[in-house]
Formats: structure tokens, sequence, C-alpha cells
């Protein structure tokens, strides 16, 4: 009796837990290092988030590609990613672009930036920022196609303004 008990009193407990305690983590593909371009393919990436921006947008099944970004204590950085469309695989890519920052990769973190997500045509420039003086730390741009599961494929990002990091160590 005991053991049904138990197992009813743990149903109930995950049955009353909030989204928060079922977060998507993810895993960055590549670093964006200053001062740029990068290049990436959403088809080259994965589906590891279901929203983003502290669990406020949905971005379905398809693929992201992540690149981990870390800011200095002054900086003033905009990110413009552009997709030349269906060229390459995939059967066409309209980007969306989030600028989230958090320890960990996970779809809790925040987008408190200016601008912090955007979302374009095929063939346009799509850009998130300035992050105006943003607090120094880890922050993650994820970059994906919330029309389709299908849609993936090449495209640039391109870094406008300052983007320094931290001093780590002196010699």
């Amino acid at each position: 009796m005991n053991k049904q008990l138990t197992m009813a009193l743990i149903a109930a407990a995950f049955a009353c837990a909030g989204s928060d305690a079922f977060a998507s983590a993810c895993v960055a593909n590549a670093t964006f290092t200053a001062p740029g371009p990068a290049a990436g393919n959403t088809c080259n990436g994965t589906d590891q988030l279901v929203k983003t921006c502290g669990d406020g947008t949905s971005i379905g099944n398809g693929k992201e590609f992540i690149y981990s970004v870390t800011l200095g204590n002054t900086n003033s950085a905009q990110f413009t990613v552009n997709s030349p469309g269906a060229a390459g695989a995939g059967t066409g890519f309209n980007p969306y672009v989030a600028f989230m920052n958090g320890a960990a990769c996970n779809s809790l973190d925040s987008c408190n930036t200016p601008n912090a997500e955007n979302q374009g045509n095929a063939a346009t420039n799509v850009s998130v920022g300035p992050t105006a003086n943003a607090a120094a730390g880890q922050y993650f741009l994820v970059i994906t196609d919330l029309a389709s599961a299908t849609n993936c494929g090449p495209f640039t990002v391109a870094l406008t303004g300052t983007l320094p990091v931290e001093l780590k160590k002196f010699l």
C-alpha cells in the first residue's frame, strides 16, 4: 500500500510542477567571436528547444543553430543574420533569431536586451540588438525557422558594434 501511495504522490508532484521544472536544455554548436563574421547552416543543427525567451516564444520543431557569446562589461553589439534562401540544403529558410542570456543554454533563458528576438523572410537580413551595455556574462544566439521543421539552410552572422571579452587572467 505504501508503494502505491508513494507513486501517487510522485505523479501528483509532476502534475503540479510548472513548465519551469521541465526547461528544454541546449548545447551551443559554436562560439561567436569578435569581430566575426561567422557562417553556419541550420540543417546541421538539431531540434533542441521548443521555446525561447523565458519559455515565451514557441519555436516549433525546426533545427536550431546556436552560438555561445560572452559579453564583457562594455558592449554594444548588433547581430545580423542573412540567409540566401533556398540555396543549399533544405526547402528554404526564414530566419528567426533570439539573443538569450543565462548561465546554461535552456528555454528559460531570458531575452532582456533591446530587440532580443526577430524573424524575417528568406534572403533578407534579420537583426537582434544592440546589446546596449547588457550585463557581462554568457549569452546564446539562437537561429532557426519558425515556419516548418523541414525549413533549414545556410546563413552568415555579421557583428556591428563592440563585443569585448572579459579578461580572465593576467600573465
